[in-house]
């Protein structure tokens, strides 16, 4: 029989229960349920060309920033700049306003990526057909920019129909949205602008609603922005903020010139109880026209893009919130940099750093005897190389496209043996894998804002070969790495013996790297040293390696894909068999998934480099051969335009009676034209590019819309020494 003290105890548990259940699933709900998604224009929609864009999205708590990038083809995402029609980091917003080109012709799509930062960047794509007349989205608010900071108690509103046929407009201006308490125009008819005054001067949210009819709307339509209400506080501190002193620039130095078109302002709260920021830049004193950073939290840096290179005066607003949300603001003068450079070409879209010089310069000022191994990778606005230098690896970098390097820091741990591989993530984090001077242990560094991270061992047992690991960086920044392993036991499975290869990732934001993947047994030993890691702009990872064989010896070409969702596909591509020359095979990925190939075709002489392309599972075509007397070393690069660029570099072998053989050289593949140029000619007649360990691989980049090759070049009796060549 149940005791009174029993119900109690029954009743006490389920209100437990109901508690902790409410308590959770409300936590989940709130956490799990808001993901940002692009309200306008509706996503799948029309937009015109030549027309200014309001992109809006809803915001999630959750969020710290939002980045918004537009291009004409996905692979843009790939590559910095993330974006060849737009791409900005635009902080907590809600829109932006983009400009389509009026080059972009109908009936393509412009696609739009939303990325959004938790714990780590995600994002959201929406794609539009670009059509004339227009479709989707009319009536855009073009000024002020949504989400920025009103210029004073009056301001004029100006929208863009973008092409559609609009009659009637309509505004309200309020303190809360969809409010019409600050101001409602009235009918406004097809006009395009409203001047709005008696609009708060106390740094407040100000919600404008725009509403419109087109031609046969019979009911009205309405965008909401949101805008900060400029304030006319123009001393330092703030009121009621909780004391402390006064904020203020610490970099650049007030007063001082621009050190270049890009720069990073850093200001400092100085105890301050400072808890919103906002940074202004224009060509007079509070104009935003320059830059407009949007809320930026409670950052205290923000780079910009784009400052002028032409020695005028620069004027910096910092705007700043105290803890009575009243914004207070300093200003700031400087002078541009100027940029007496030639050549360079520009930007390649929405951002990166300063064009290369044109020409061929020297990287840094370090030379090397023997063993030129180097690689170089490219962010947003720094060149980054590594090269060896008596068995260790340092590295130097540029952030004027190559015009001045930084000092060699130390980049390996250990001493190396020659090969080994570099990435950038989005970030500018730098990825590094090598291996020791035996090969039998092979390591990963990072290297985030200018200080490296402690080495991890990616392989666990010491009877283990690799000499040449490979890493490389998809485009939600996942790090893949692949490790050659071979020794004398072709069955085995584990660490100690077995001749595989051996695959490793680790996620964005992850600390770790997973668990190792073993698989393809039974490649000869040239294969350990023969390989390369591509990925595509679909977000596919491509393993490209020689199969069986010996140096110098008939080999199989193979392929294998990593799909995006972590599987792989169960079939190996294995092209026809060709004569591969020591570490001479070099992949991309195009924008169309063809697979480019240059393979340094090492059989009887004479010996020469082939370009082959695949766009069929197990097909890999020709296109076709340069046989020359040398040992050579190569490298490819498919542009997103459809361009095609290849180099090599080489040692003197064989037959030297004809010194021209023996130079640097790259090809280029013009897609518009339809056709390959000549080979052409880098380096000096009788000067060697790669030592006698077949080491000094040439190295393409796209950088800031140009491409670059990095080169070692020996004089004859002296060094090496690395160069940097730039095409348009």
């Amino acid at each position: 029989m149940k005791t009174f003290y029993d119900y109690w105890k029954s009743i006490l548990f389920f209100n437990l229960m109901f508690c902790l259940f409410t308590f959770f699933a409300g936590t989940v709900d709130v956490n799990a349920a808001c993901t940002p998604s692009i309200t306008s224009p509706a996503c799948g929609g029309t937009i015109q060309s030549g027309s200014d864009i309001s992109f809006r999205w809803n915001t999630c708590s959750a969020d710290s920033a939002y980045w918004l990038s537009v291009a004409t083809d996905p692979s843009k995402f790939k590559r910095s700049p993330f974006g060849d029609i737009f791409s900005k980091n635009l902080g907590f917003v809600s829109g932006h306003t983009v400009k389509i080109p009026a080059s972009v012709p109908d009936g393509s799509t412009v696609y739009v990526r939303l990325w959004y930062k938790r714990a780590v960047w995600k994002y959201i794509q929406c794609n539009y057909e670009i059509g004339s007349g227009g479709g989707g989205v009319v009536s855009m608010m073009t000024s002020p920019v949504p989400d920025s900071m009103l210029s004073g108690a009056t301001d004029t509103f100006t929208w863009s129909a973008n092409g559609a046929n609009v009659s009637k407009c309509w505004l309200y201006v309020g303190s809360t949205a969809g409010g019409n308490d600050i101001y409602d125009s009235g009918a406004l008819g097809s006009s395009t602008s409203d001047t709005v005054s008696g609009l708060p001067t106390d740094g407040s949210k100000v919600y404008v609603r725009l509403f419109y009819k087109t031609g046969t709307d019979t009911t009205w339509n309405q965008i909401d922005y949101t805008y900060t209400a400029y304030t006319d506080n123009t001393t330092g501190g703030g009121s009621g903020g909780g004391g402390g002193g006064t904020p203020e620039m610490t970099s650049p130095t007030p007063g001082s010139t621009l050190s270049d078109a890009t720069e990073t302002f850093t200001w400092s709260a100085n105890g301050a109880n400072v808890s919103a920021w906002w940074l202004h830049i224009g060509s007079s004193t509070g104009g935003k026209g320059i830059h407009d950073s949007g809320a930026l939290g409670s950052s205290t840096s923000d780079k910009v893009n784009s400052l002028p290179a032409d020695g005028s005066k620069v004027y910096v607003r910092l705007f700043y919130q105290t803890g009575t949300d009243d914004w207070s603001q300093i200003d700031y003068t400087y002078t541009a940099y100027t940029d007496n450079t030639t050549g360079g070409g520009g930007s390649d879209g929405g951002g990166g750093g300063t064009p290369p010089p044109s020409g061929t310069i020297q990287v840094g000022s370090d030379q090397v005897s023997q063993n030129a191994a180097f690689q170089a990778v490219a962010s947003s606005n720094t060149l980054y190389f590594v090269y060896n230098k008596t068995g260790k690896l340092y590295l130097t970098k540029s952030t004027n496209g190559g015009t001045a390097w930084s000092s060699p820091q130390l980049a390996s741990h250990i001493n190396t043996n020659k090969k080994f591989s570099l990435a950038v993530d989005s970030s500018g984090k730098l990825h590094l894998v090598y291996s020791n001077g035996d090969g039998t242990a092979s390591w990963y560094r990072s290297n985030s804002g200018g200080k490296w991270n402690s080495p991890v061992l990616m392989n666990d047992k010491a009877n283990f070969q690799d000499t040449a690991p490979v890493v490389a960086v998809d485009g939600n920044d996942n790090v893949h790495v692949i490790l050659w392993s071979y020794a004398t036991n072709w069955k085995s499975t584990n660490w100690k013996a077995g001749s595989r290869i051996v695959y490793r990732r680790k996620r964005a934001g992850q600390a770790n790297f997973e668990a190792p993947e073993f698989w393809k047994a039974g490649f000869g030993s040239l294969g350990a040293g023969n390989g390369t890691i591509e990925t595509s702009a679909q977000g596919d990872v491509h393993f490209i390696y020689a199969g069986l064989g010996s140096s110098n010896g008939n080999n199989a070409v193979e392929r294998r894909i990593r799909r995006k969702n972590g599987t792989w596909d169960s079939r190996h591509d294995i092209f026809p068999k060709i004569y591969i020359g020591d570490y001479a095979i070099s992949g991309a990925v195009g924008s169309d998934e063809a697979l480019h190939l240059a393979i340094f075709e090492a059989g009887s002489t004479p010996r020469g480099v082939g370009y082959f392309k695949s766009t069929q599972p197990n097909i890999l075509k020709r296109v076709w051969q340069k046989y020359e007397y040398w040992e050579a070393n190569t490298d490819i690069l498919a542009a997103p335009n459809g361009d095609v660029w290849m180099t090599s570099a080489n040692h003197p072998w064989g037959n030297k009676n004809d010194p021209e053989e023996y130079l640097a050289s790259y090809w280029h593949y013009d897609k518009s034209a339809g056709k390959w140029t000549s080979r052409i000619h880098v380096s000096k007649a009788n000067y060697t590019n790669v030592d006698h360990t077949h080491f000094g691989q040439p190295k393409l980049l796209l950088y800031n819309g140009n491409v670059l090759m990095f080169y070692a070049e020996k004089a004859p009796g002296s060094n090496f020494k690395f160069y940097q060549r730039t095409f348009k």
